[in-house]
């Protein structure tokens, strides 16, 4: 595993020095047609989401999907190690791949799921309030520790819900470190504090340590991080499957996968920790004309269709045929293994 990263990583140094820093280039070895190169960062793929997705896209009559799964996606982008990218809306590398030209509008796919996270014991009396807001409030007049979860995000949160609590006076009970993420919530149980993180990294490490600390406040929309898909430009990376991707994206967007990802549950919890976001995008790109609900992936690839005549036909893979007799869909092998 370390060698493949290591190989990975030299890999990309070689393309971004040859390509420069804000160009793609294509990889040889990726120019194929026959699957599609999927880059997300780590949530969706961990928690079996993606796998679900892929596995249903393919019984739609879907290509092979492969994907890579790390924090430093949008190198493999500019790289042209990717066809597509699955990311937060917010994480950084997605502006300036959008802006630089590179990348095509980000559509909103679904949200994932970060927590108030707390003590077992939960002093402050927060467990199952439906407002994150009211929540910090009993925090803050209970006196018990809060930390600042130290990435921008939920830095951002905690800056949030402290002035729409009314600004509480910040004294002792308020804590503000360098800590992030597991390490702060690592603190956090040192401290009796509560804080706000991921849920599902949250009940992963929870299960790893067996530390004494619950997800305690969930339903507020507020702790939901939406995550957008990006088709890389075909005309900037040389060989992508930019139809095969085109048609993942397409599938992600419709009401058959927006429903799987409402009903998706990870092993071990039987919390929703993934909602829909298709909603989000144009209504008009949701149902684009000629696309079945129910096939939505049935625009790229090759099918023999029963059209035929003088072009009267659309070649949509709904077996009306393009005049030519053939209607086209995606299809092959799932290889949605990570690397």
């Amino acid at each position: 595993m370390a060698k493949n990263r290591i190989l990975v990583g030299f890999t990309l140094i070689l393309l971004l020095a040859t390509c420069g820093p804000w160009s793609v280039c294509s990889v040889s070895a990726q120019e194929n047609q026959d699957s599609i190169r999927l880059g997300a960062v780590n949530t969706p793929h961990y928690t079996g989401l993606l796998d679900a997705l892929v596995k249903d896209f393919k019984d739609t009559g879907g290509q092979d999907i492969e994907i890579y799964s790390g924090k430093d996606v949008y190198d493999h982008a500019r790289a042209g190690a990717v066809d597509m990218v699955i990311s937060h809306y917010g994480k950084e590398g997605i502006e300036p791949l959008v802006l630089d030209g590179l990348g095509q509008w980000p559509r909103p796919v679904f949200a994932n799921q970060a927590a108030l996270i707390g003590p077992e014991s939960d002093p402050a009396g927060v467990r199952g309030m439906p407002d994150t807001v009211e929540a910090f409030r009993r925090i803050a007049k209970s006196g018990s520790p809060y930390i600042v979860n130290n990435t921008s995000a939920f830095r951002f949160l905690s800056e949030y819900i402290w002035r729409a609590a009314g600004k509480p006076k910040k004294g002792d009970w308020f804590i503000t470190t360098s800590s992030s993420n597991v390490t702060a919530v690592e603190l956090a149980e040192k401290k009796g504090a509560y804080i706000i993180y991921g849920t599902f990294p949250f009940l992963r490490h929870k299960a790893l340590t067996g530390m004494k600390m619950d997800a305690l406040v969930l339903d507020d929309p507020l702790l939901q991080r939406i995550m957008v898909s990006v088709l890389l430009k075909p005309e900037k990376v040389a060989g992508a499957n930019h139809e095969g991707a085109r048609a993942f994206q397409q599938y992600l967007l419709s009401p058959r996968a927006q429903v799987l990802v409402r009903n998706f549950r990870v092993k071990g919890s039987d919390r929703q920790l993934w909602w829909p976001a298709a909603r989000h995008n144009n209504p008009a790109i949701l149902l684009p004309e000629n696309a079945s609900s129910t096939t939505p992936a049935r625009r790229s690839g090759k099918e023999t269709g029963r059209g035929g005549g003088n072009g009267g036909g659309r070649g949509d893979g709904s077996g009306r045929g393009d005049g030519s007799g053939r209607g086209r869909r995606t299809g092959g092998r799932s290889n949605a293994g990570g690397h």
